[in-house]
This record gives structure tokens, sequence and C-alpha cells, in this order.
């Protein structure tokens, strides 16, 4: 009988400390796993603060395109105003109806766009307000009453335009 109630303690401690080493084995497992999502998150983590990164300097460099081409209108419309300026001044001031409507005009420039799609010098040639050119086709019908024509001198050779449709390189 001690025999046996010996035998049956040893074989309890036996299996109480196999037991143990299971246990220990898969909280190790679990441990490791652990350890290596933590690095996949870490690796995601760094990837995506990269690319915000890039994001971030992505929208630094539009931000200043921006800011040029801006910069490029407000000259363009103090260069047509300028020119506007002269213009006036060149010719005869008259106190009529139609003086007070270049006035409005000359308040409110045309945008001109020509400088920034040719790269090149714009003079402006003629300045025709109040001339009411109209105009129908394929139905629909155009109304003009201010006409600018300039002149671009300078435009670097290679130049890409676009014109009714068509591509045309300068050279």
């Amino acid at each position: 009988m001690k025999k046996a109630l010996l035998l049956m303690v040893s074989s309890s401690i036996i299996l109480a400390a196999c037991g143990n080493d299971d246990e220990q084995k898969n909280l190790e497992q679990e441990i490791k796993s652990l350890e290596k999502s933590t690095k996949d998150y870490q690796k995601d983590k760094k990837s995506l603060e990269k690319e915000n990164e890039k994001l971030k300097e992505s929208i630094k460099d539009k931000e200043e395109q921006l800011k040029k081409l801006e910069d490029e209108v407000k000259s363009n419309q103090s260069d047509t105003e300028e020119s506007k300026d002269s213009k006036e001044d060149s010719t005869d001031k008259k106190e009529t109806s139609s003086a007070e409507s270049k006035e409005d005009s000359a308040k409110k420039p045309f945008p001109n766009t020509i400088r920034t799609s040719t790269n090149g010098d714009v003079e402006l040639i003629h300045d025709l307000k109040d001339k009411h050119f109209q105009f129908e086709d394929s139905g629909m019908k155009v109304n003009i009453d201010h006409l600018q024509i300039f002149q671009v001198h300078n435009m670097p050779e290679g130049q890409v335009l676009l014109f009714n449709g068509a591509k045309m390189v300068m050279s």
C-alpha cells in the first residue's frame, strides 16, 4: 500500500511538472508571436511615416507652384493694366458715356494667360473696346465687346502651343 501511495504521489508530481512545461512553452510561443507582430507593426508604422513625409513634401511643392502661378497671374494683370494705362495716356480723353464705360472696363482687367502659355515676352498691340462683334456658328451666338491683340517676343525654342485643337511646336 505504501508502494502504491508512493507511486501515485510520484506520478502526480511528474505529471504536474510536465504540465508546467507545456504551459510555459505555450506562453513562450505567445510571447514570440507578440514580439513578431510588434516588429511587423513597427515596420508598417515606419513605412507609413515615410509615405506621410513624401506626401507632405509633395504638398509643399504644390503650394510653392500655386504661389508662383498666383504671382504670375498678378504680374500679368499688372502688365495688362500698365499697357491699358499707357494706351489711355496716348489717346485724348473725352467726357462721354463711352469714356465712363472704358474706365469701368479698366477697373476689371482681362486675365492675360498668353505669357504663361507661351513663356515669352508679351506686348499689347491693339486694345479694341466697345466694338460689339457678333457672329453665330453651329447655333451658338457669340458677342464680343472687348478685344485685345498681343505680340509675343523671345519665346523659348521647342515651346508647345495648343491652338484650335492642334498642337504646334515653335522652333
